[in-house]
């Protein structure tokens, strides 16, 4: 059967071609039973472009599923092709995450440990005993320090911490967020804020969360405020504890001072650091 002969068969409706055992359709009869047959036409047009619609999506959606994430399922150390893609903030190529992506549990200590460690190497507080048990030869920051890091710690924290006293001020951190960079390199970026001694009965600001409210408070009341971007390596060699089970210890240890701009929305943070983001 020719082209011509298939489309006048499913479009002409005539009485040789119709199997229906009804005859023809009831616009050449004199009832008024049926009316839907009349459109024949529009329903045969429209169940094809139906059947059309219907692979297209089938398509379009096994196109979807093969672009769409993956998860990552790393078996007997075998590795999975990665995607990556430019980050316009910090300038850095960095893999895409997959919809699903694992992490191994190591990774969630070491970032507790890296986060901690940056916050009270650089903060200062009124009472004495609490600096040291931070800062001692027994404290949190000994504990996870090299040998070389911890001399160079001893010598800088001292004029800090005079500084502190002869000034009348503590230094609050702010720790916007830590990152694995490659392997065991971590980055973090945080805000050190000079204050002046909080007020026991009225205390001021007494938050560390990276929120606009808690920001907005250190930096009005805020005598000084710096910006540091932070560069450490963890590694597993270190004297295994009760504190420190696994014995990590941070044997590099490099800050990067960040000017601030004050006009700037807040206070040049990227954007996806942003709290409103």
């Amino acid at each position: 059967m020719s082209v011509k002969e298939t489309l006048h068969r499913l479009f002409q409706g005539k009485q040789e071609y119709s199997v229906d055992a009804l005859g023809a359709y009831p616009m050449r009869m004199q009832v008024s039973g049926l009316p839907e047959r009349r459109y024949f036409k529009t329903s045969r047009l429209l169940a094809i472009i139906s059947i059309i619609s219907l692979g297209l999506t089938f398509a379009l959606s096994g196109v979807l599923i093969y672009y769409a994430n993956r998860v990552d399922i790393t078996i007997f150390g075998g590795r999975a092709p990665r995607v990556f893609a430019i980050d316009p903030e910090y300038k850095t190529l960095n893999a895409v995450e997959y919809t699903n992506a694992s992490f191994p549990a190591v990774q969630f200590y070491v970032e507790n440990i890296v986060r901690t460690y940056v916050t009270k190497r650089h903060s200062v507080v009124w009472d004495m005993d609490i600096m040291r048990n931070e800062w001692g030869n027994s404290g949190t920051i000994a504990l996870y320090s090299s040998i070389e890091v911890f001399q160079k710690f001893n010598q800088e924290s001292q004029l800090v911490l005079n500084a502190s006293r002869s000034g009348g001020i503590v230094k609050d951190v702010i720790l916007y967020e830590v990152r694995l960079l490659h392997g065991n390199l971590w980055t973090g970026l945080f805000d050190v804020f000079d204050m002046p001694i909080p007020d026991p009965f009225n205390p001021e600001c007494v938050c560390s969360d990276p929120l606009p409210e808690c920001i907005a408070c250190k930096v009005k009341k805020s005598l000084k405020r710096q910006r540091y971007r932070v560069y450490l390596r963890t590694m597993l060699a270190g004297t295994k504890t009760k504190d420190n089970p696994l014995g990590i210890v941070i044997p590099v240890y490099n800050l990067l001072y960040i000017p601030i701009n004050p006009n700037e929305n807040y206070w040049g943070l990227p954007a996806a650091l942003r709290p409103d983001i």
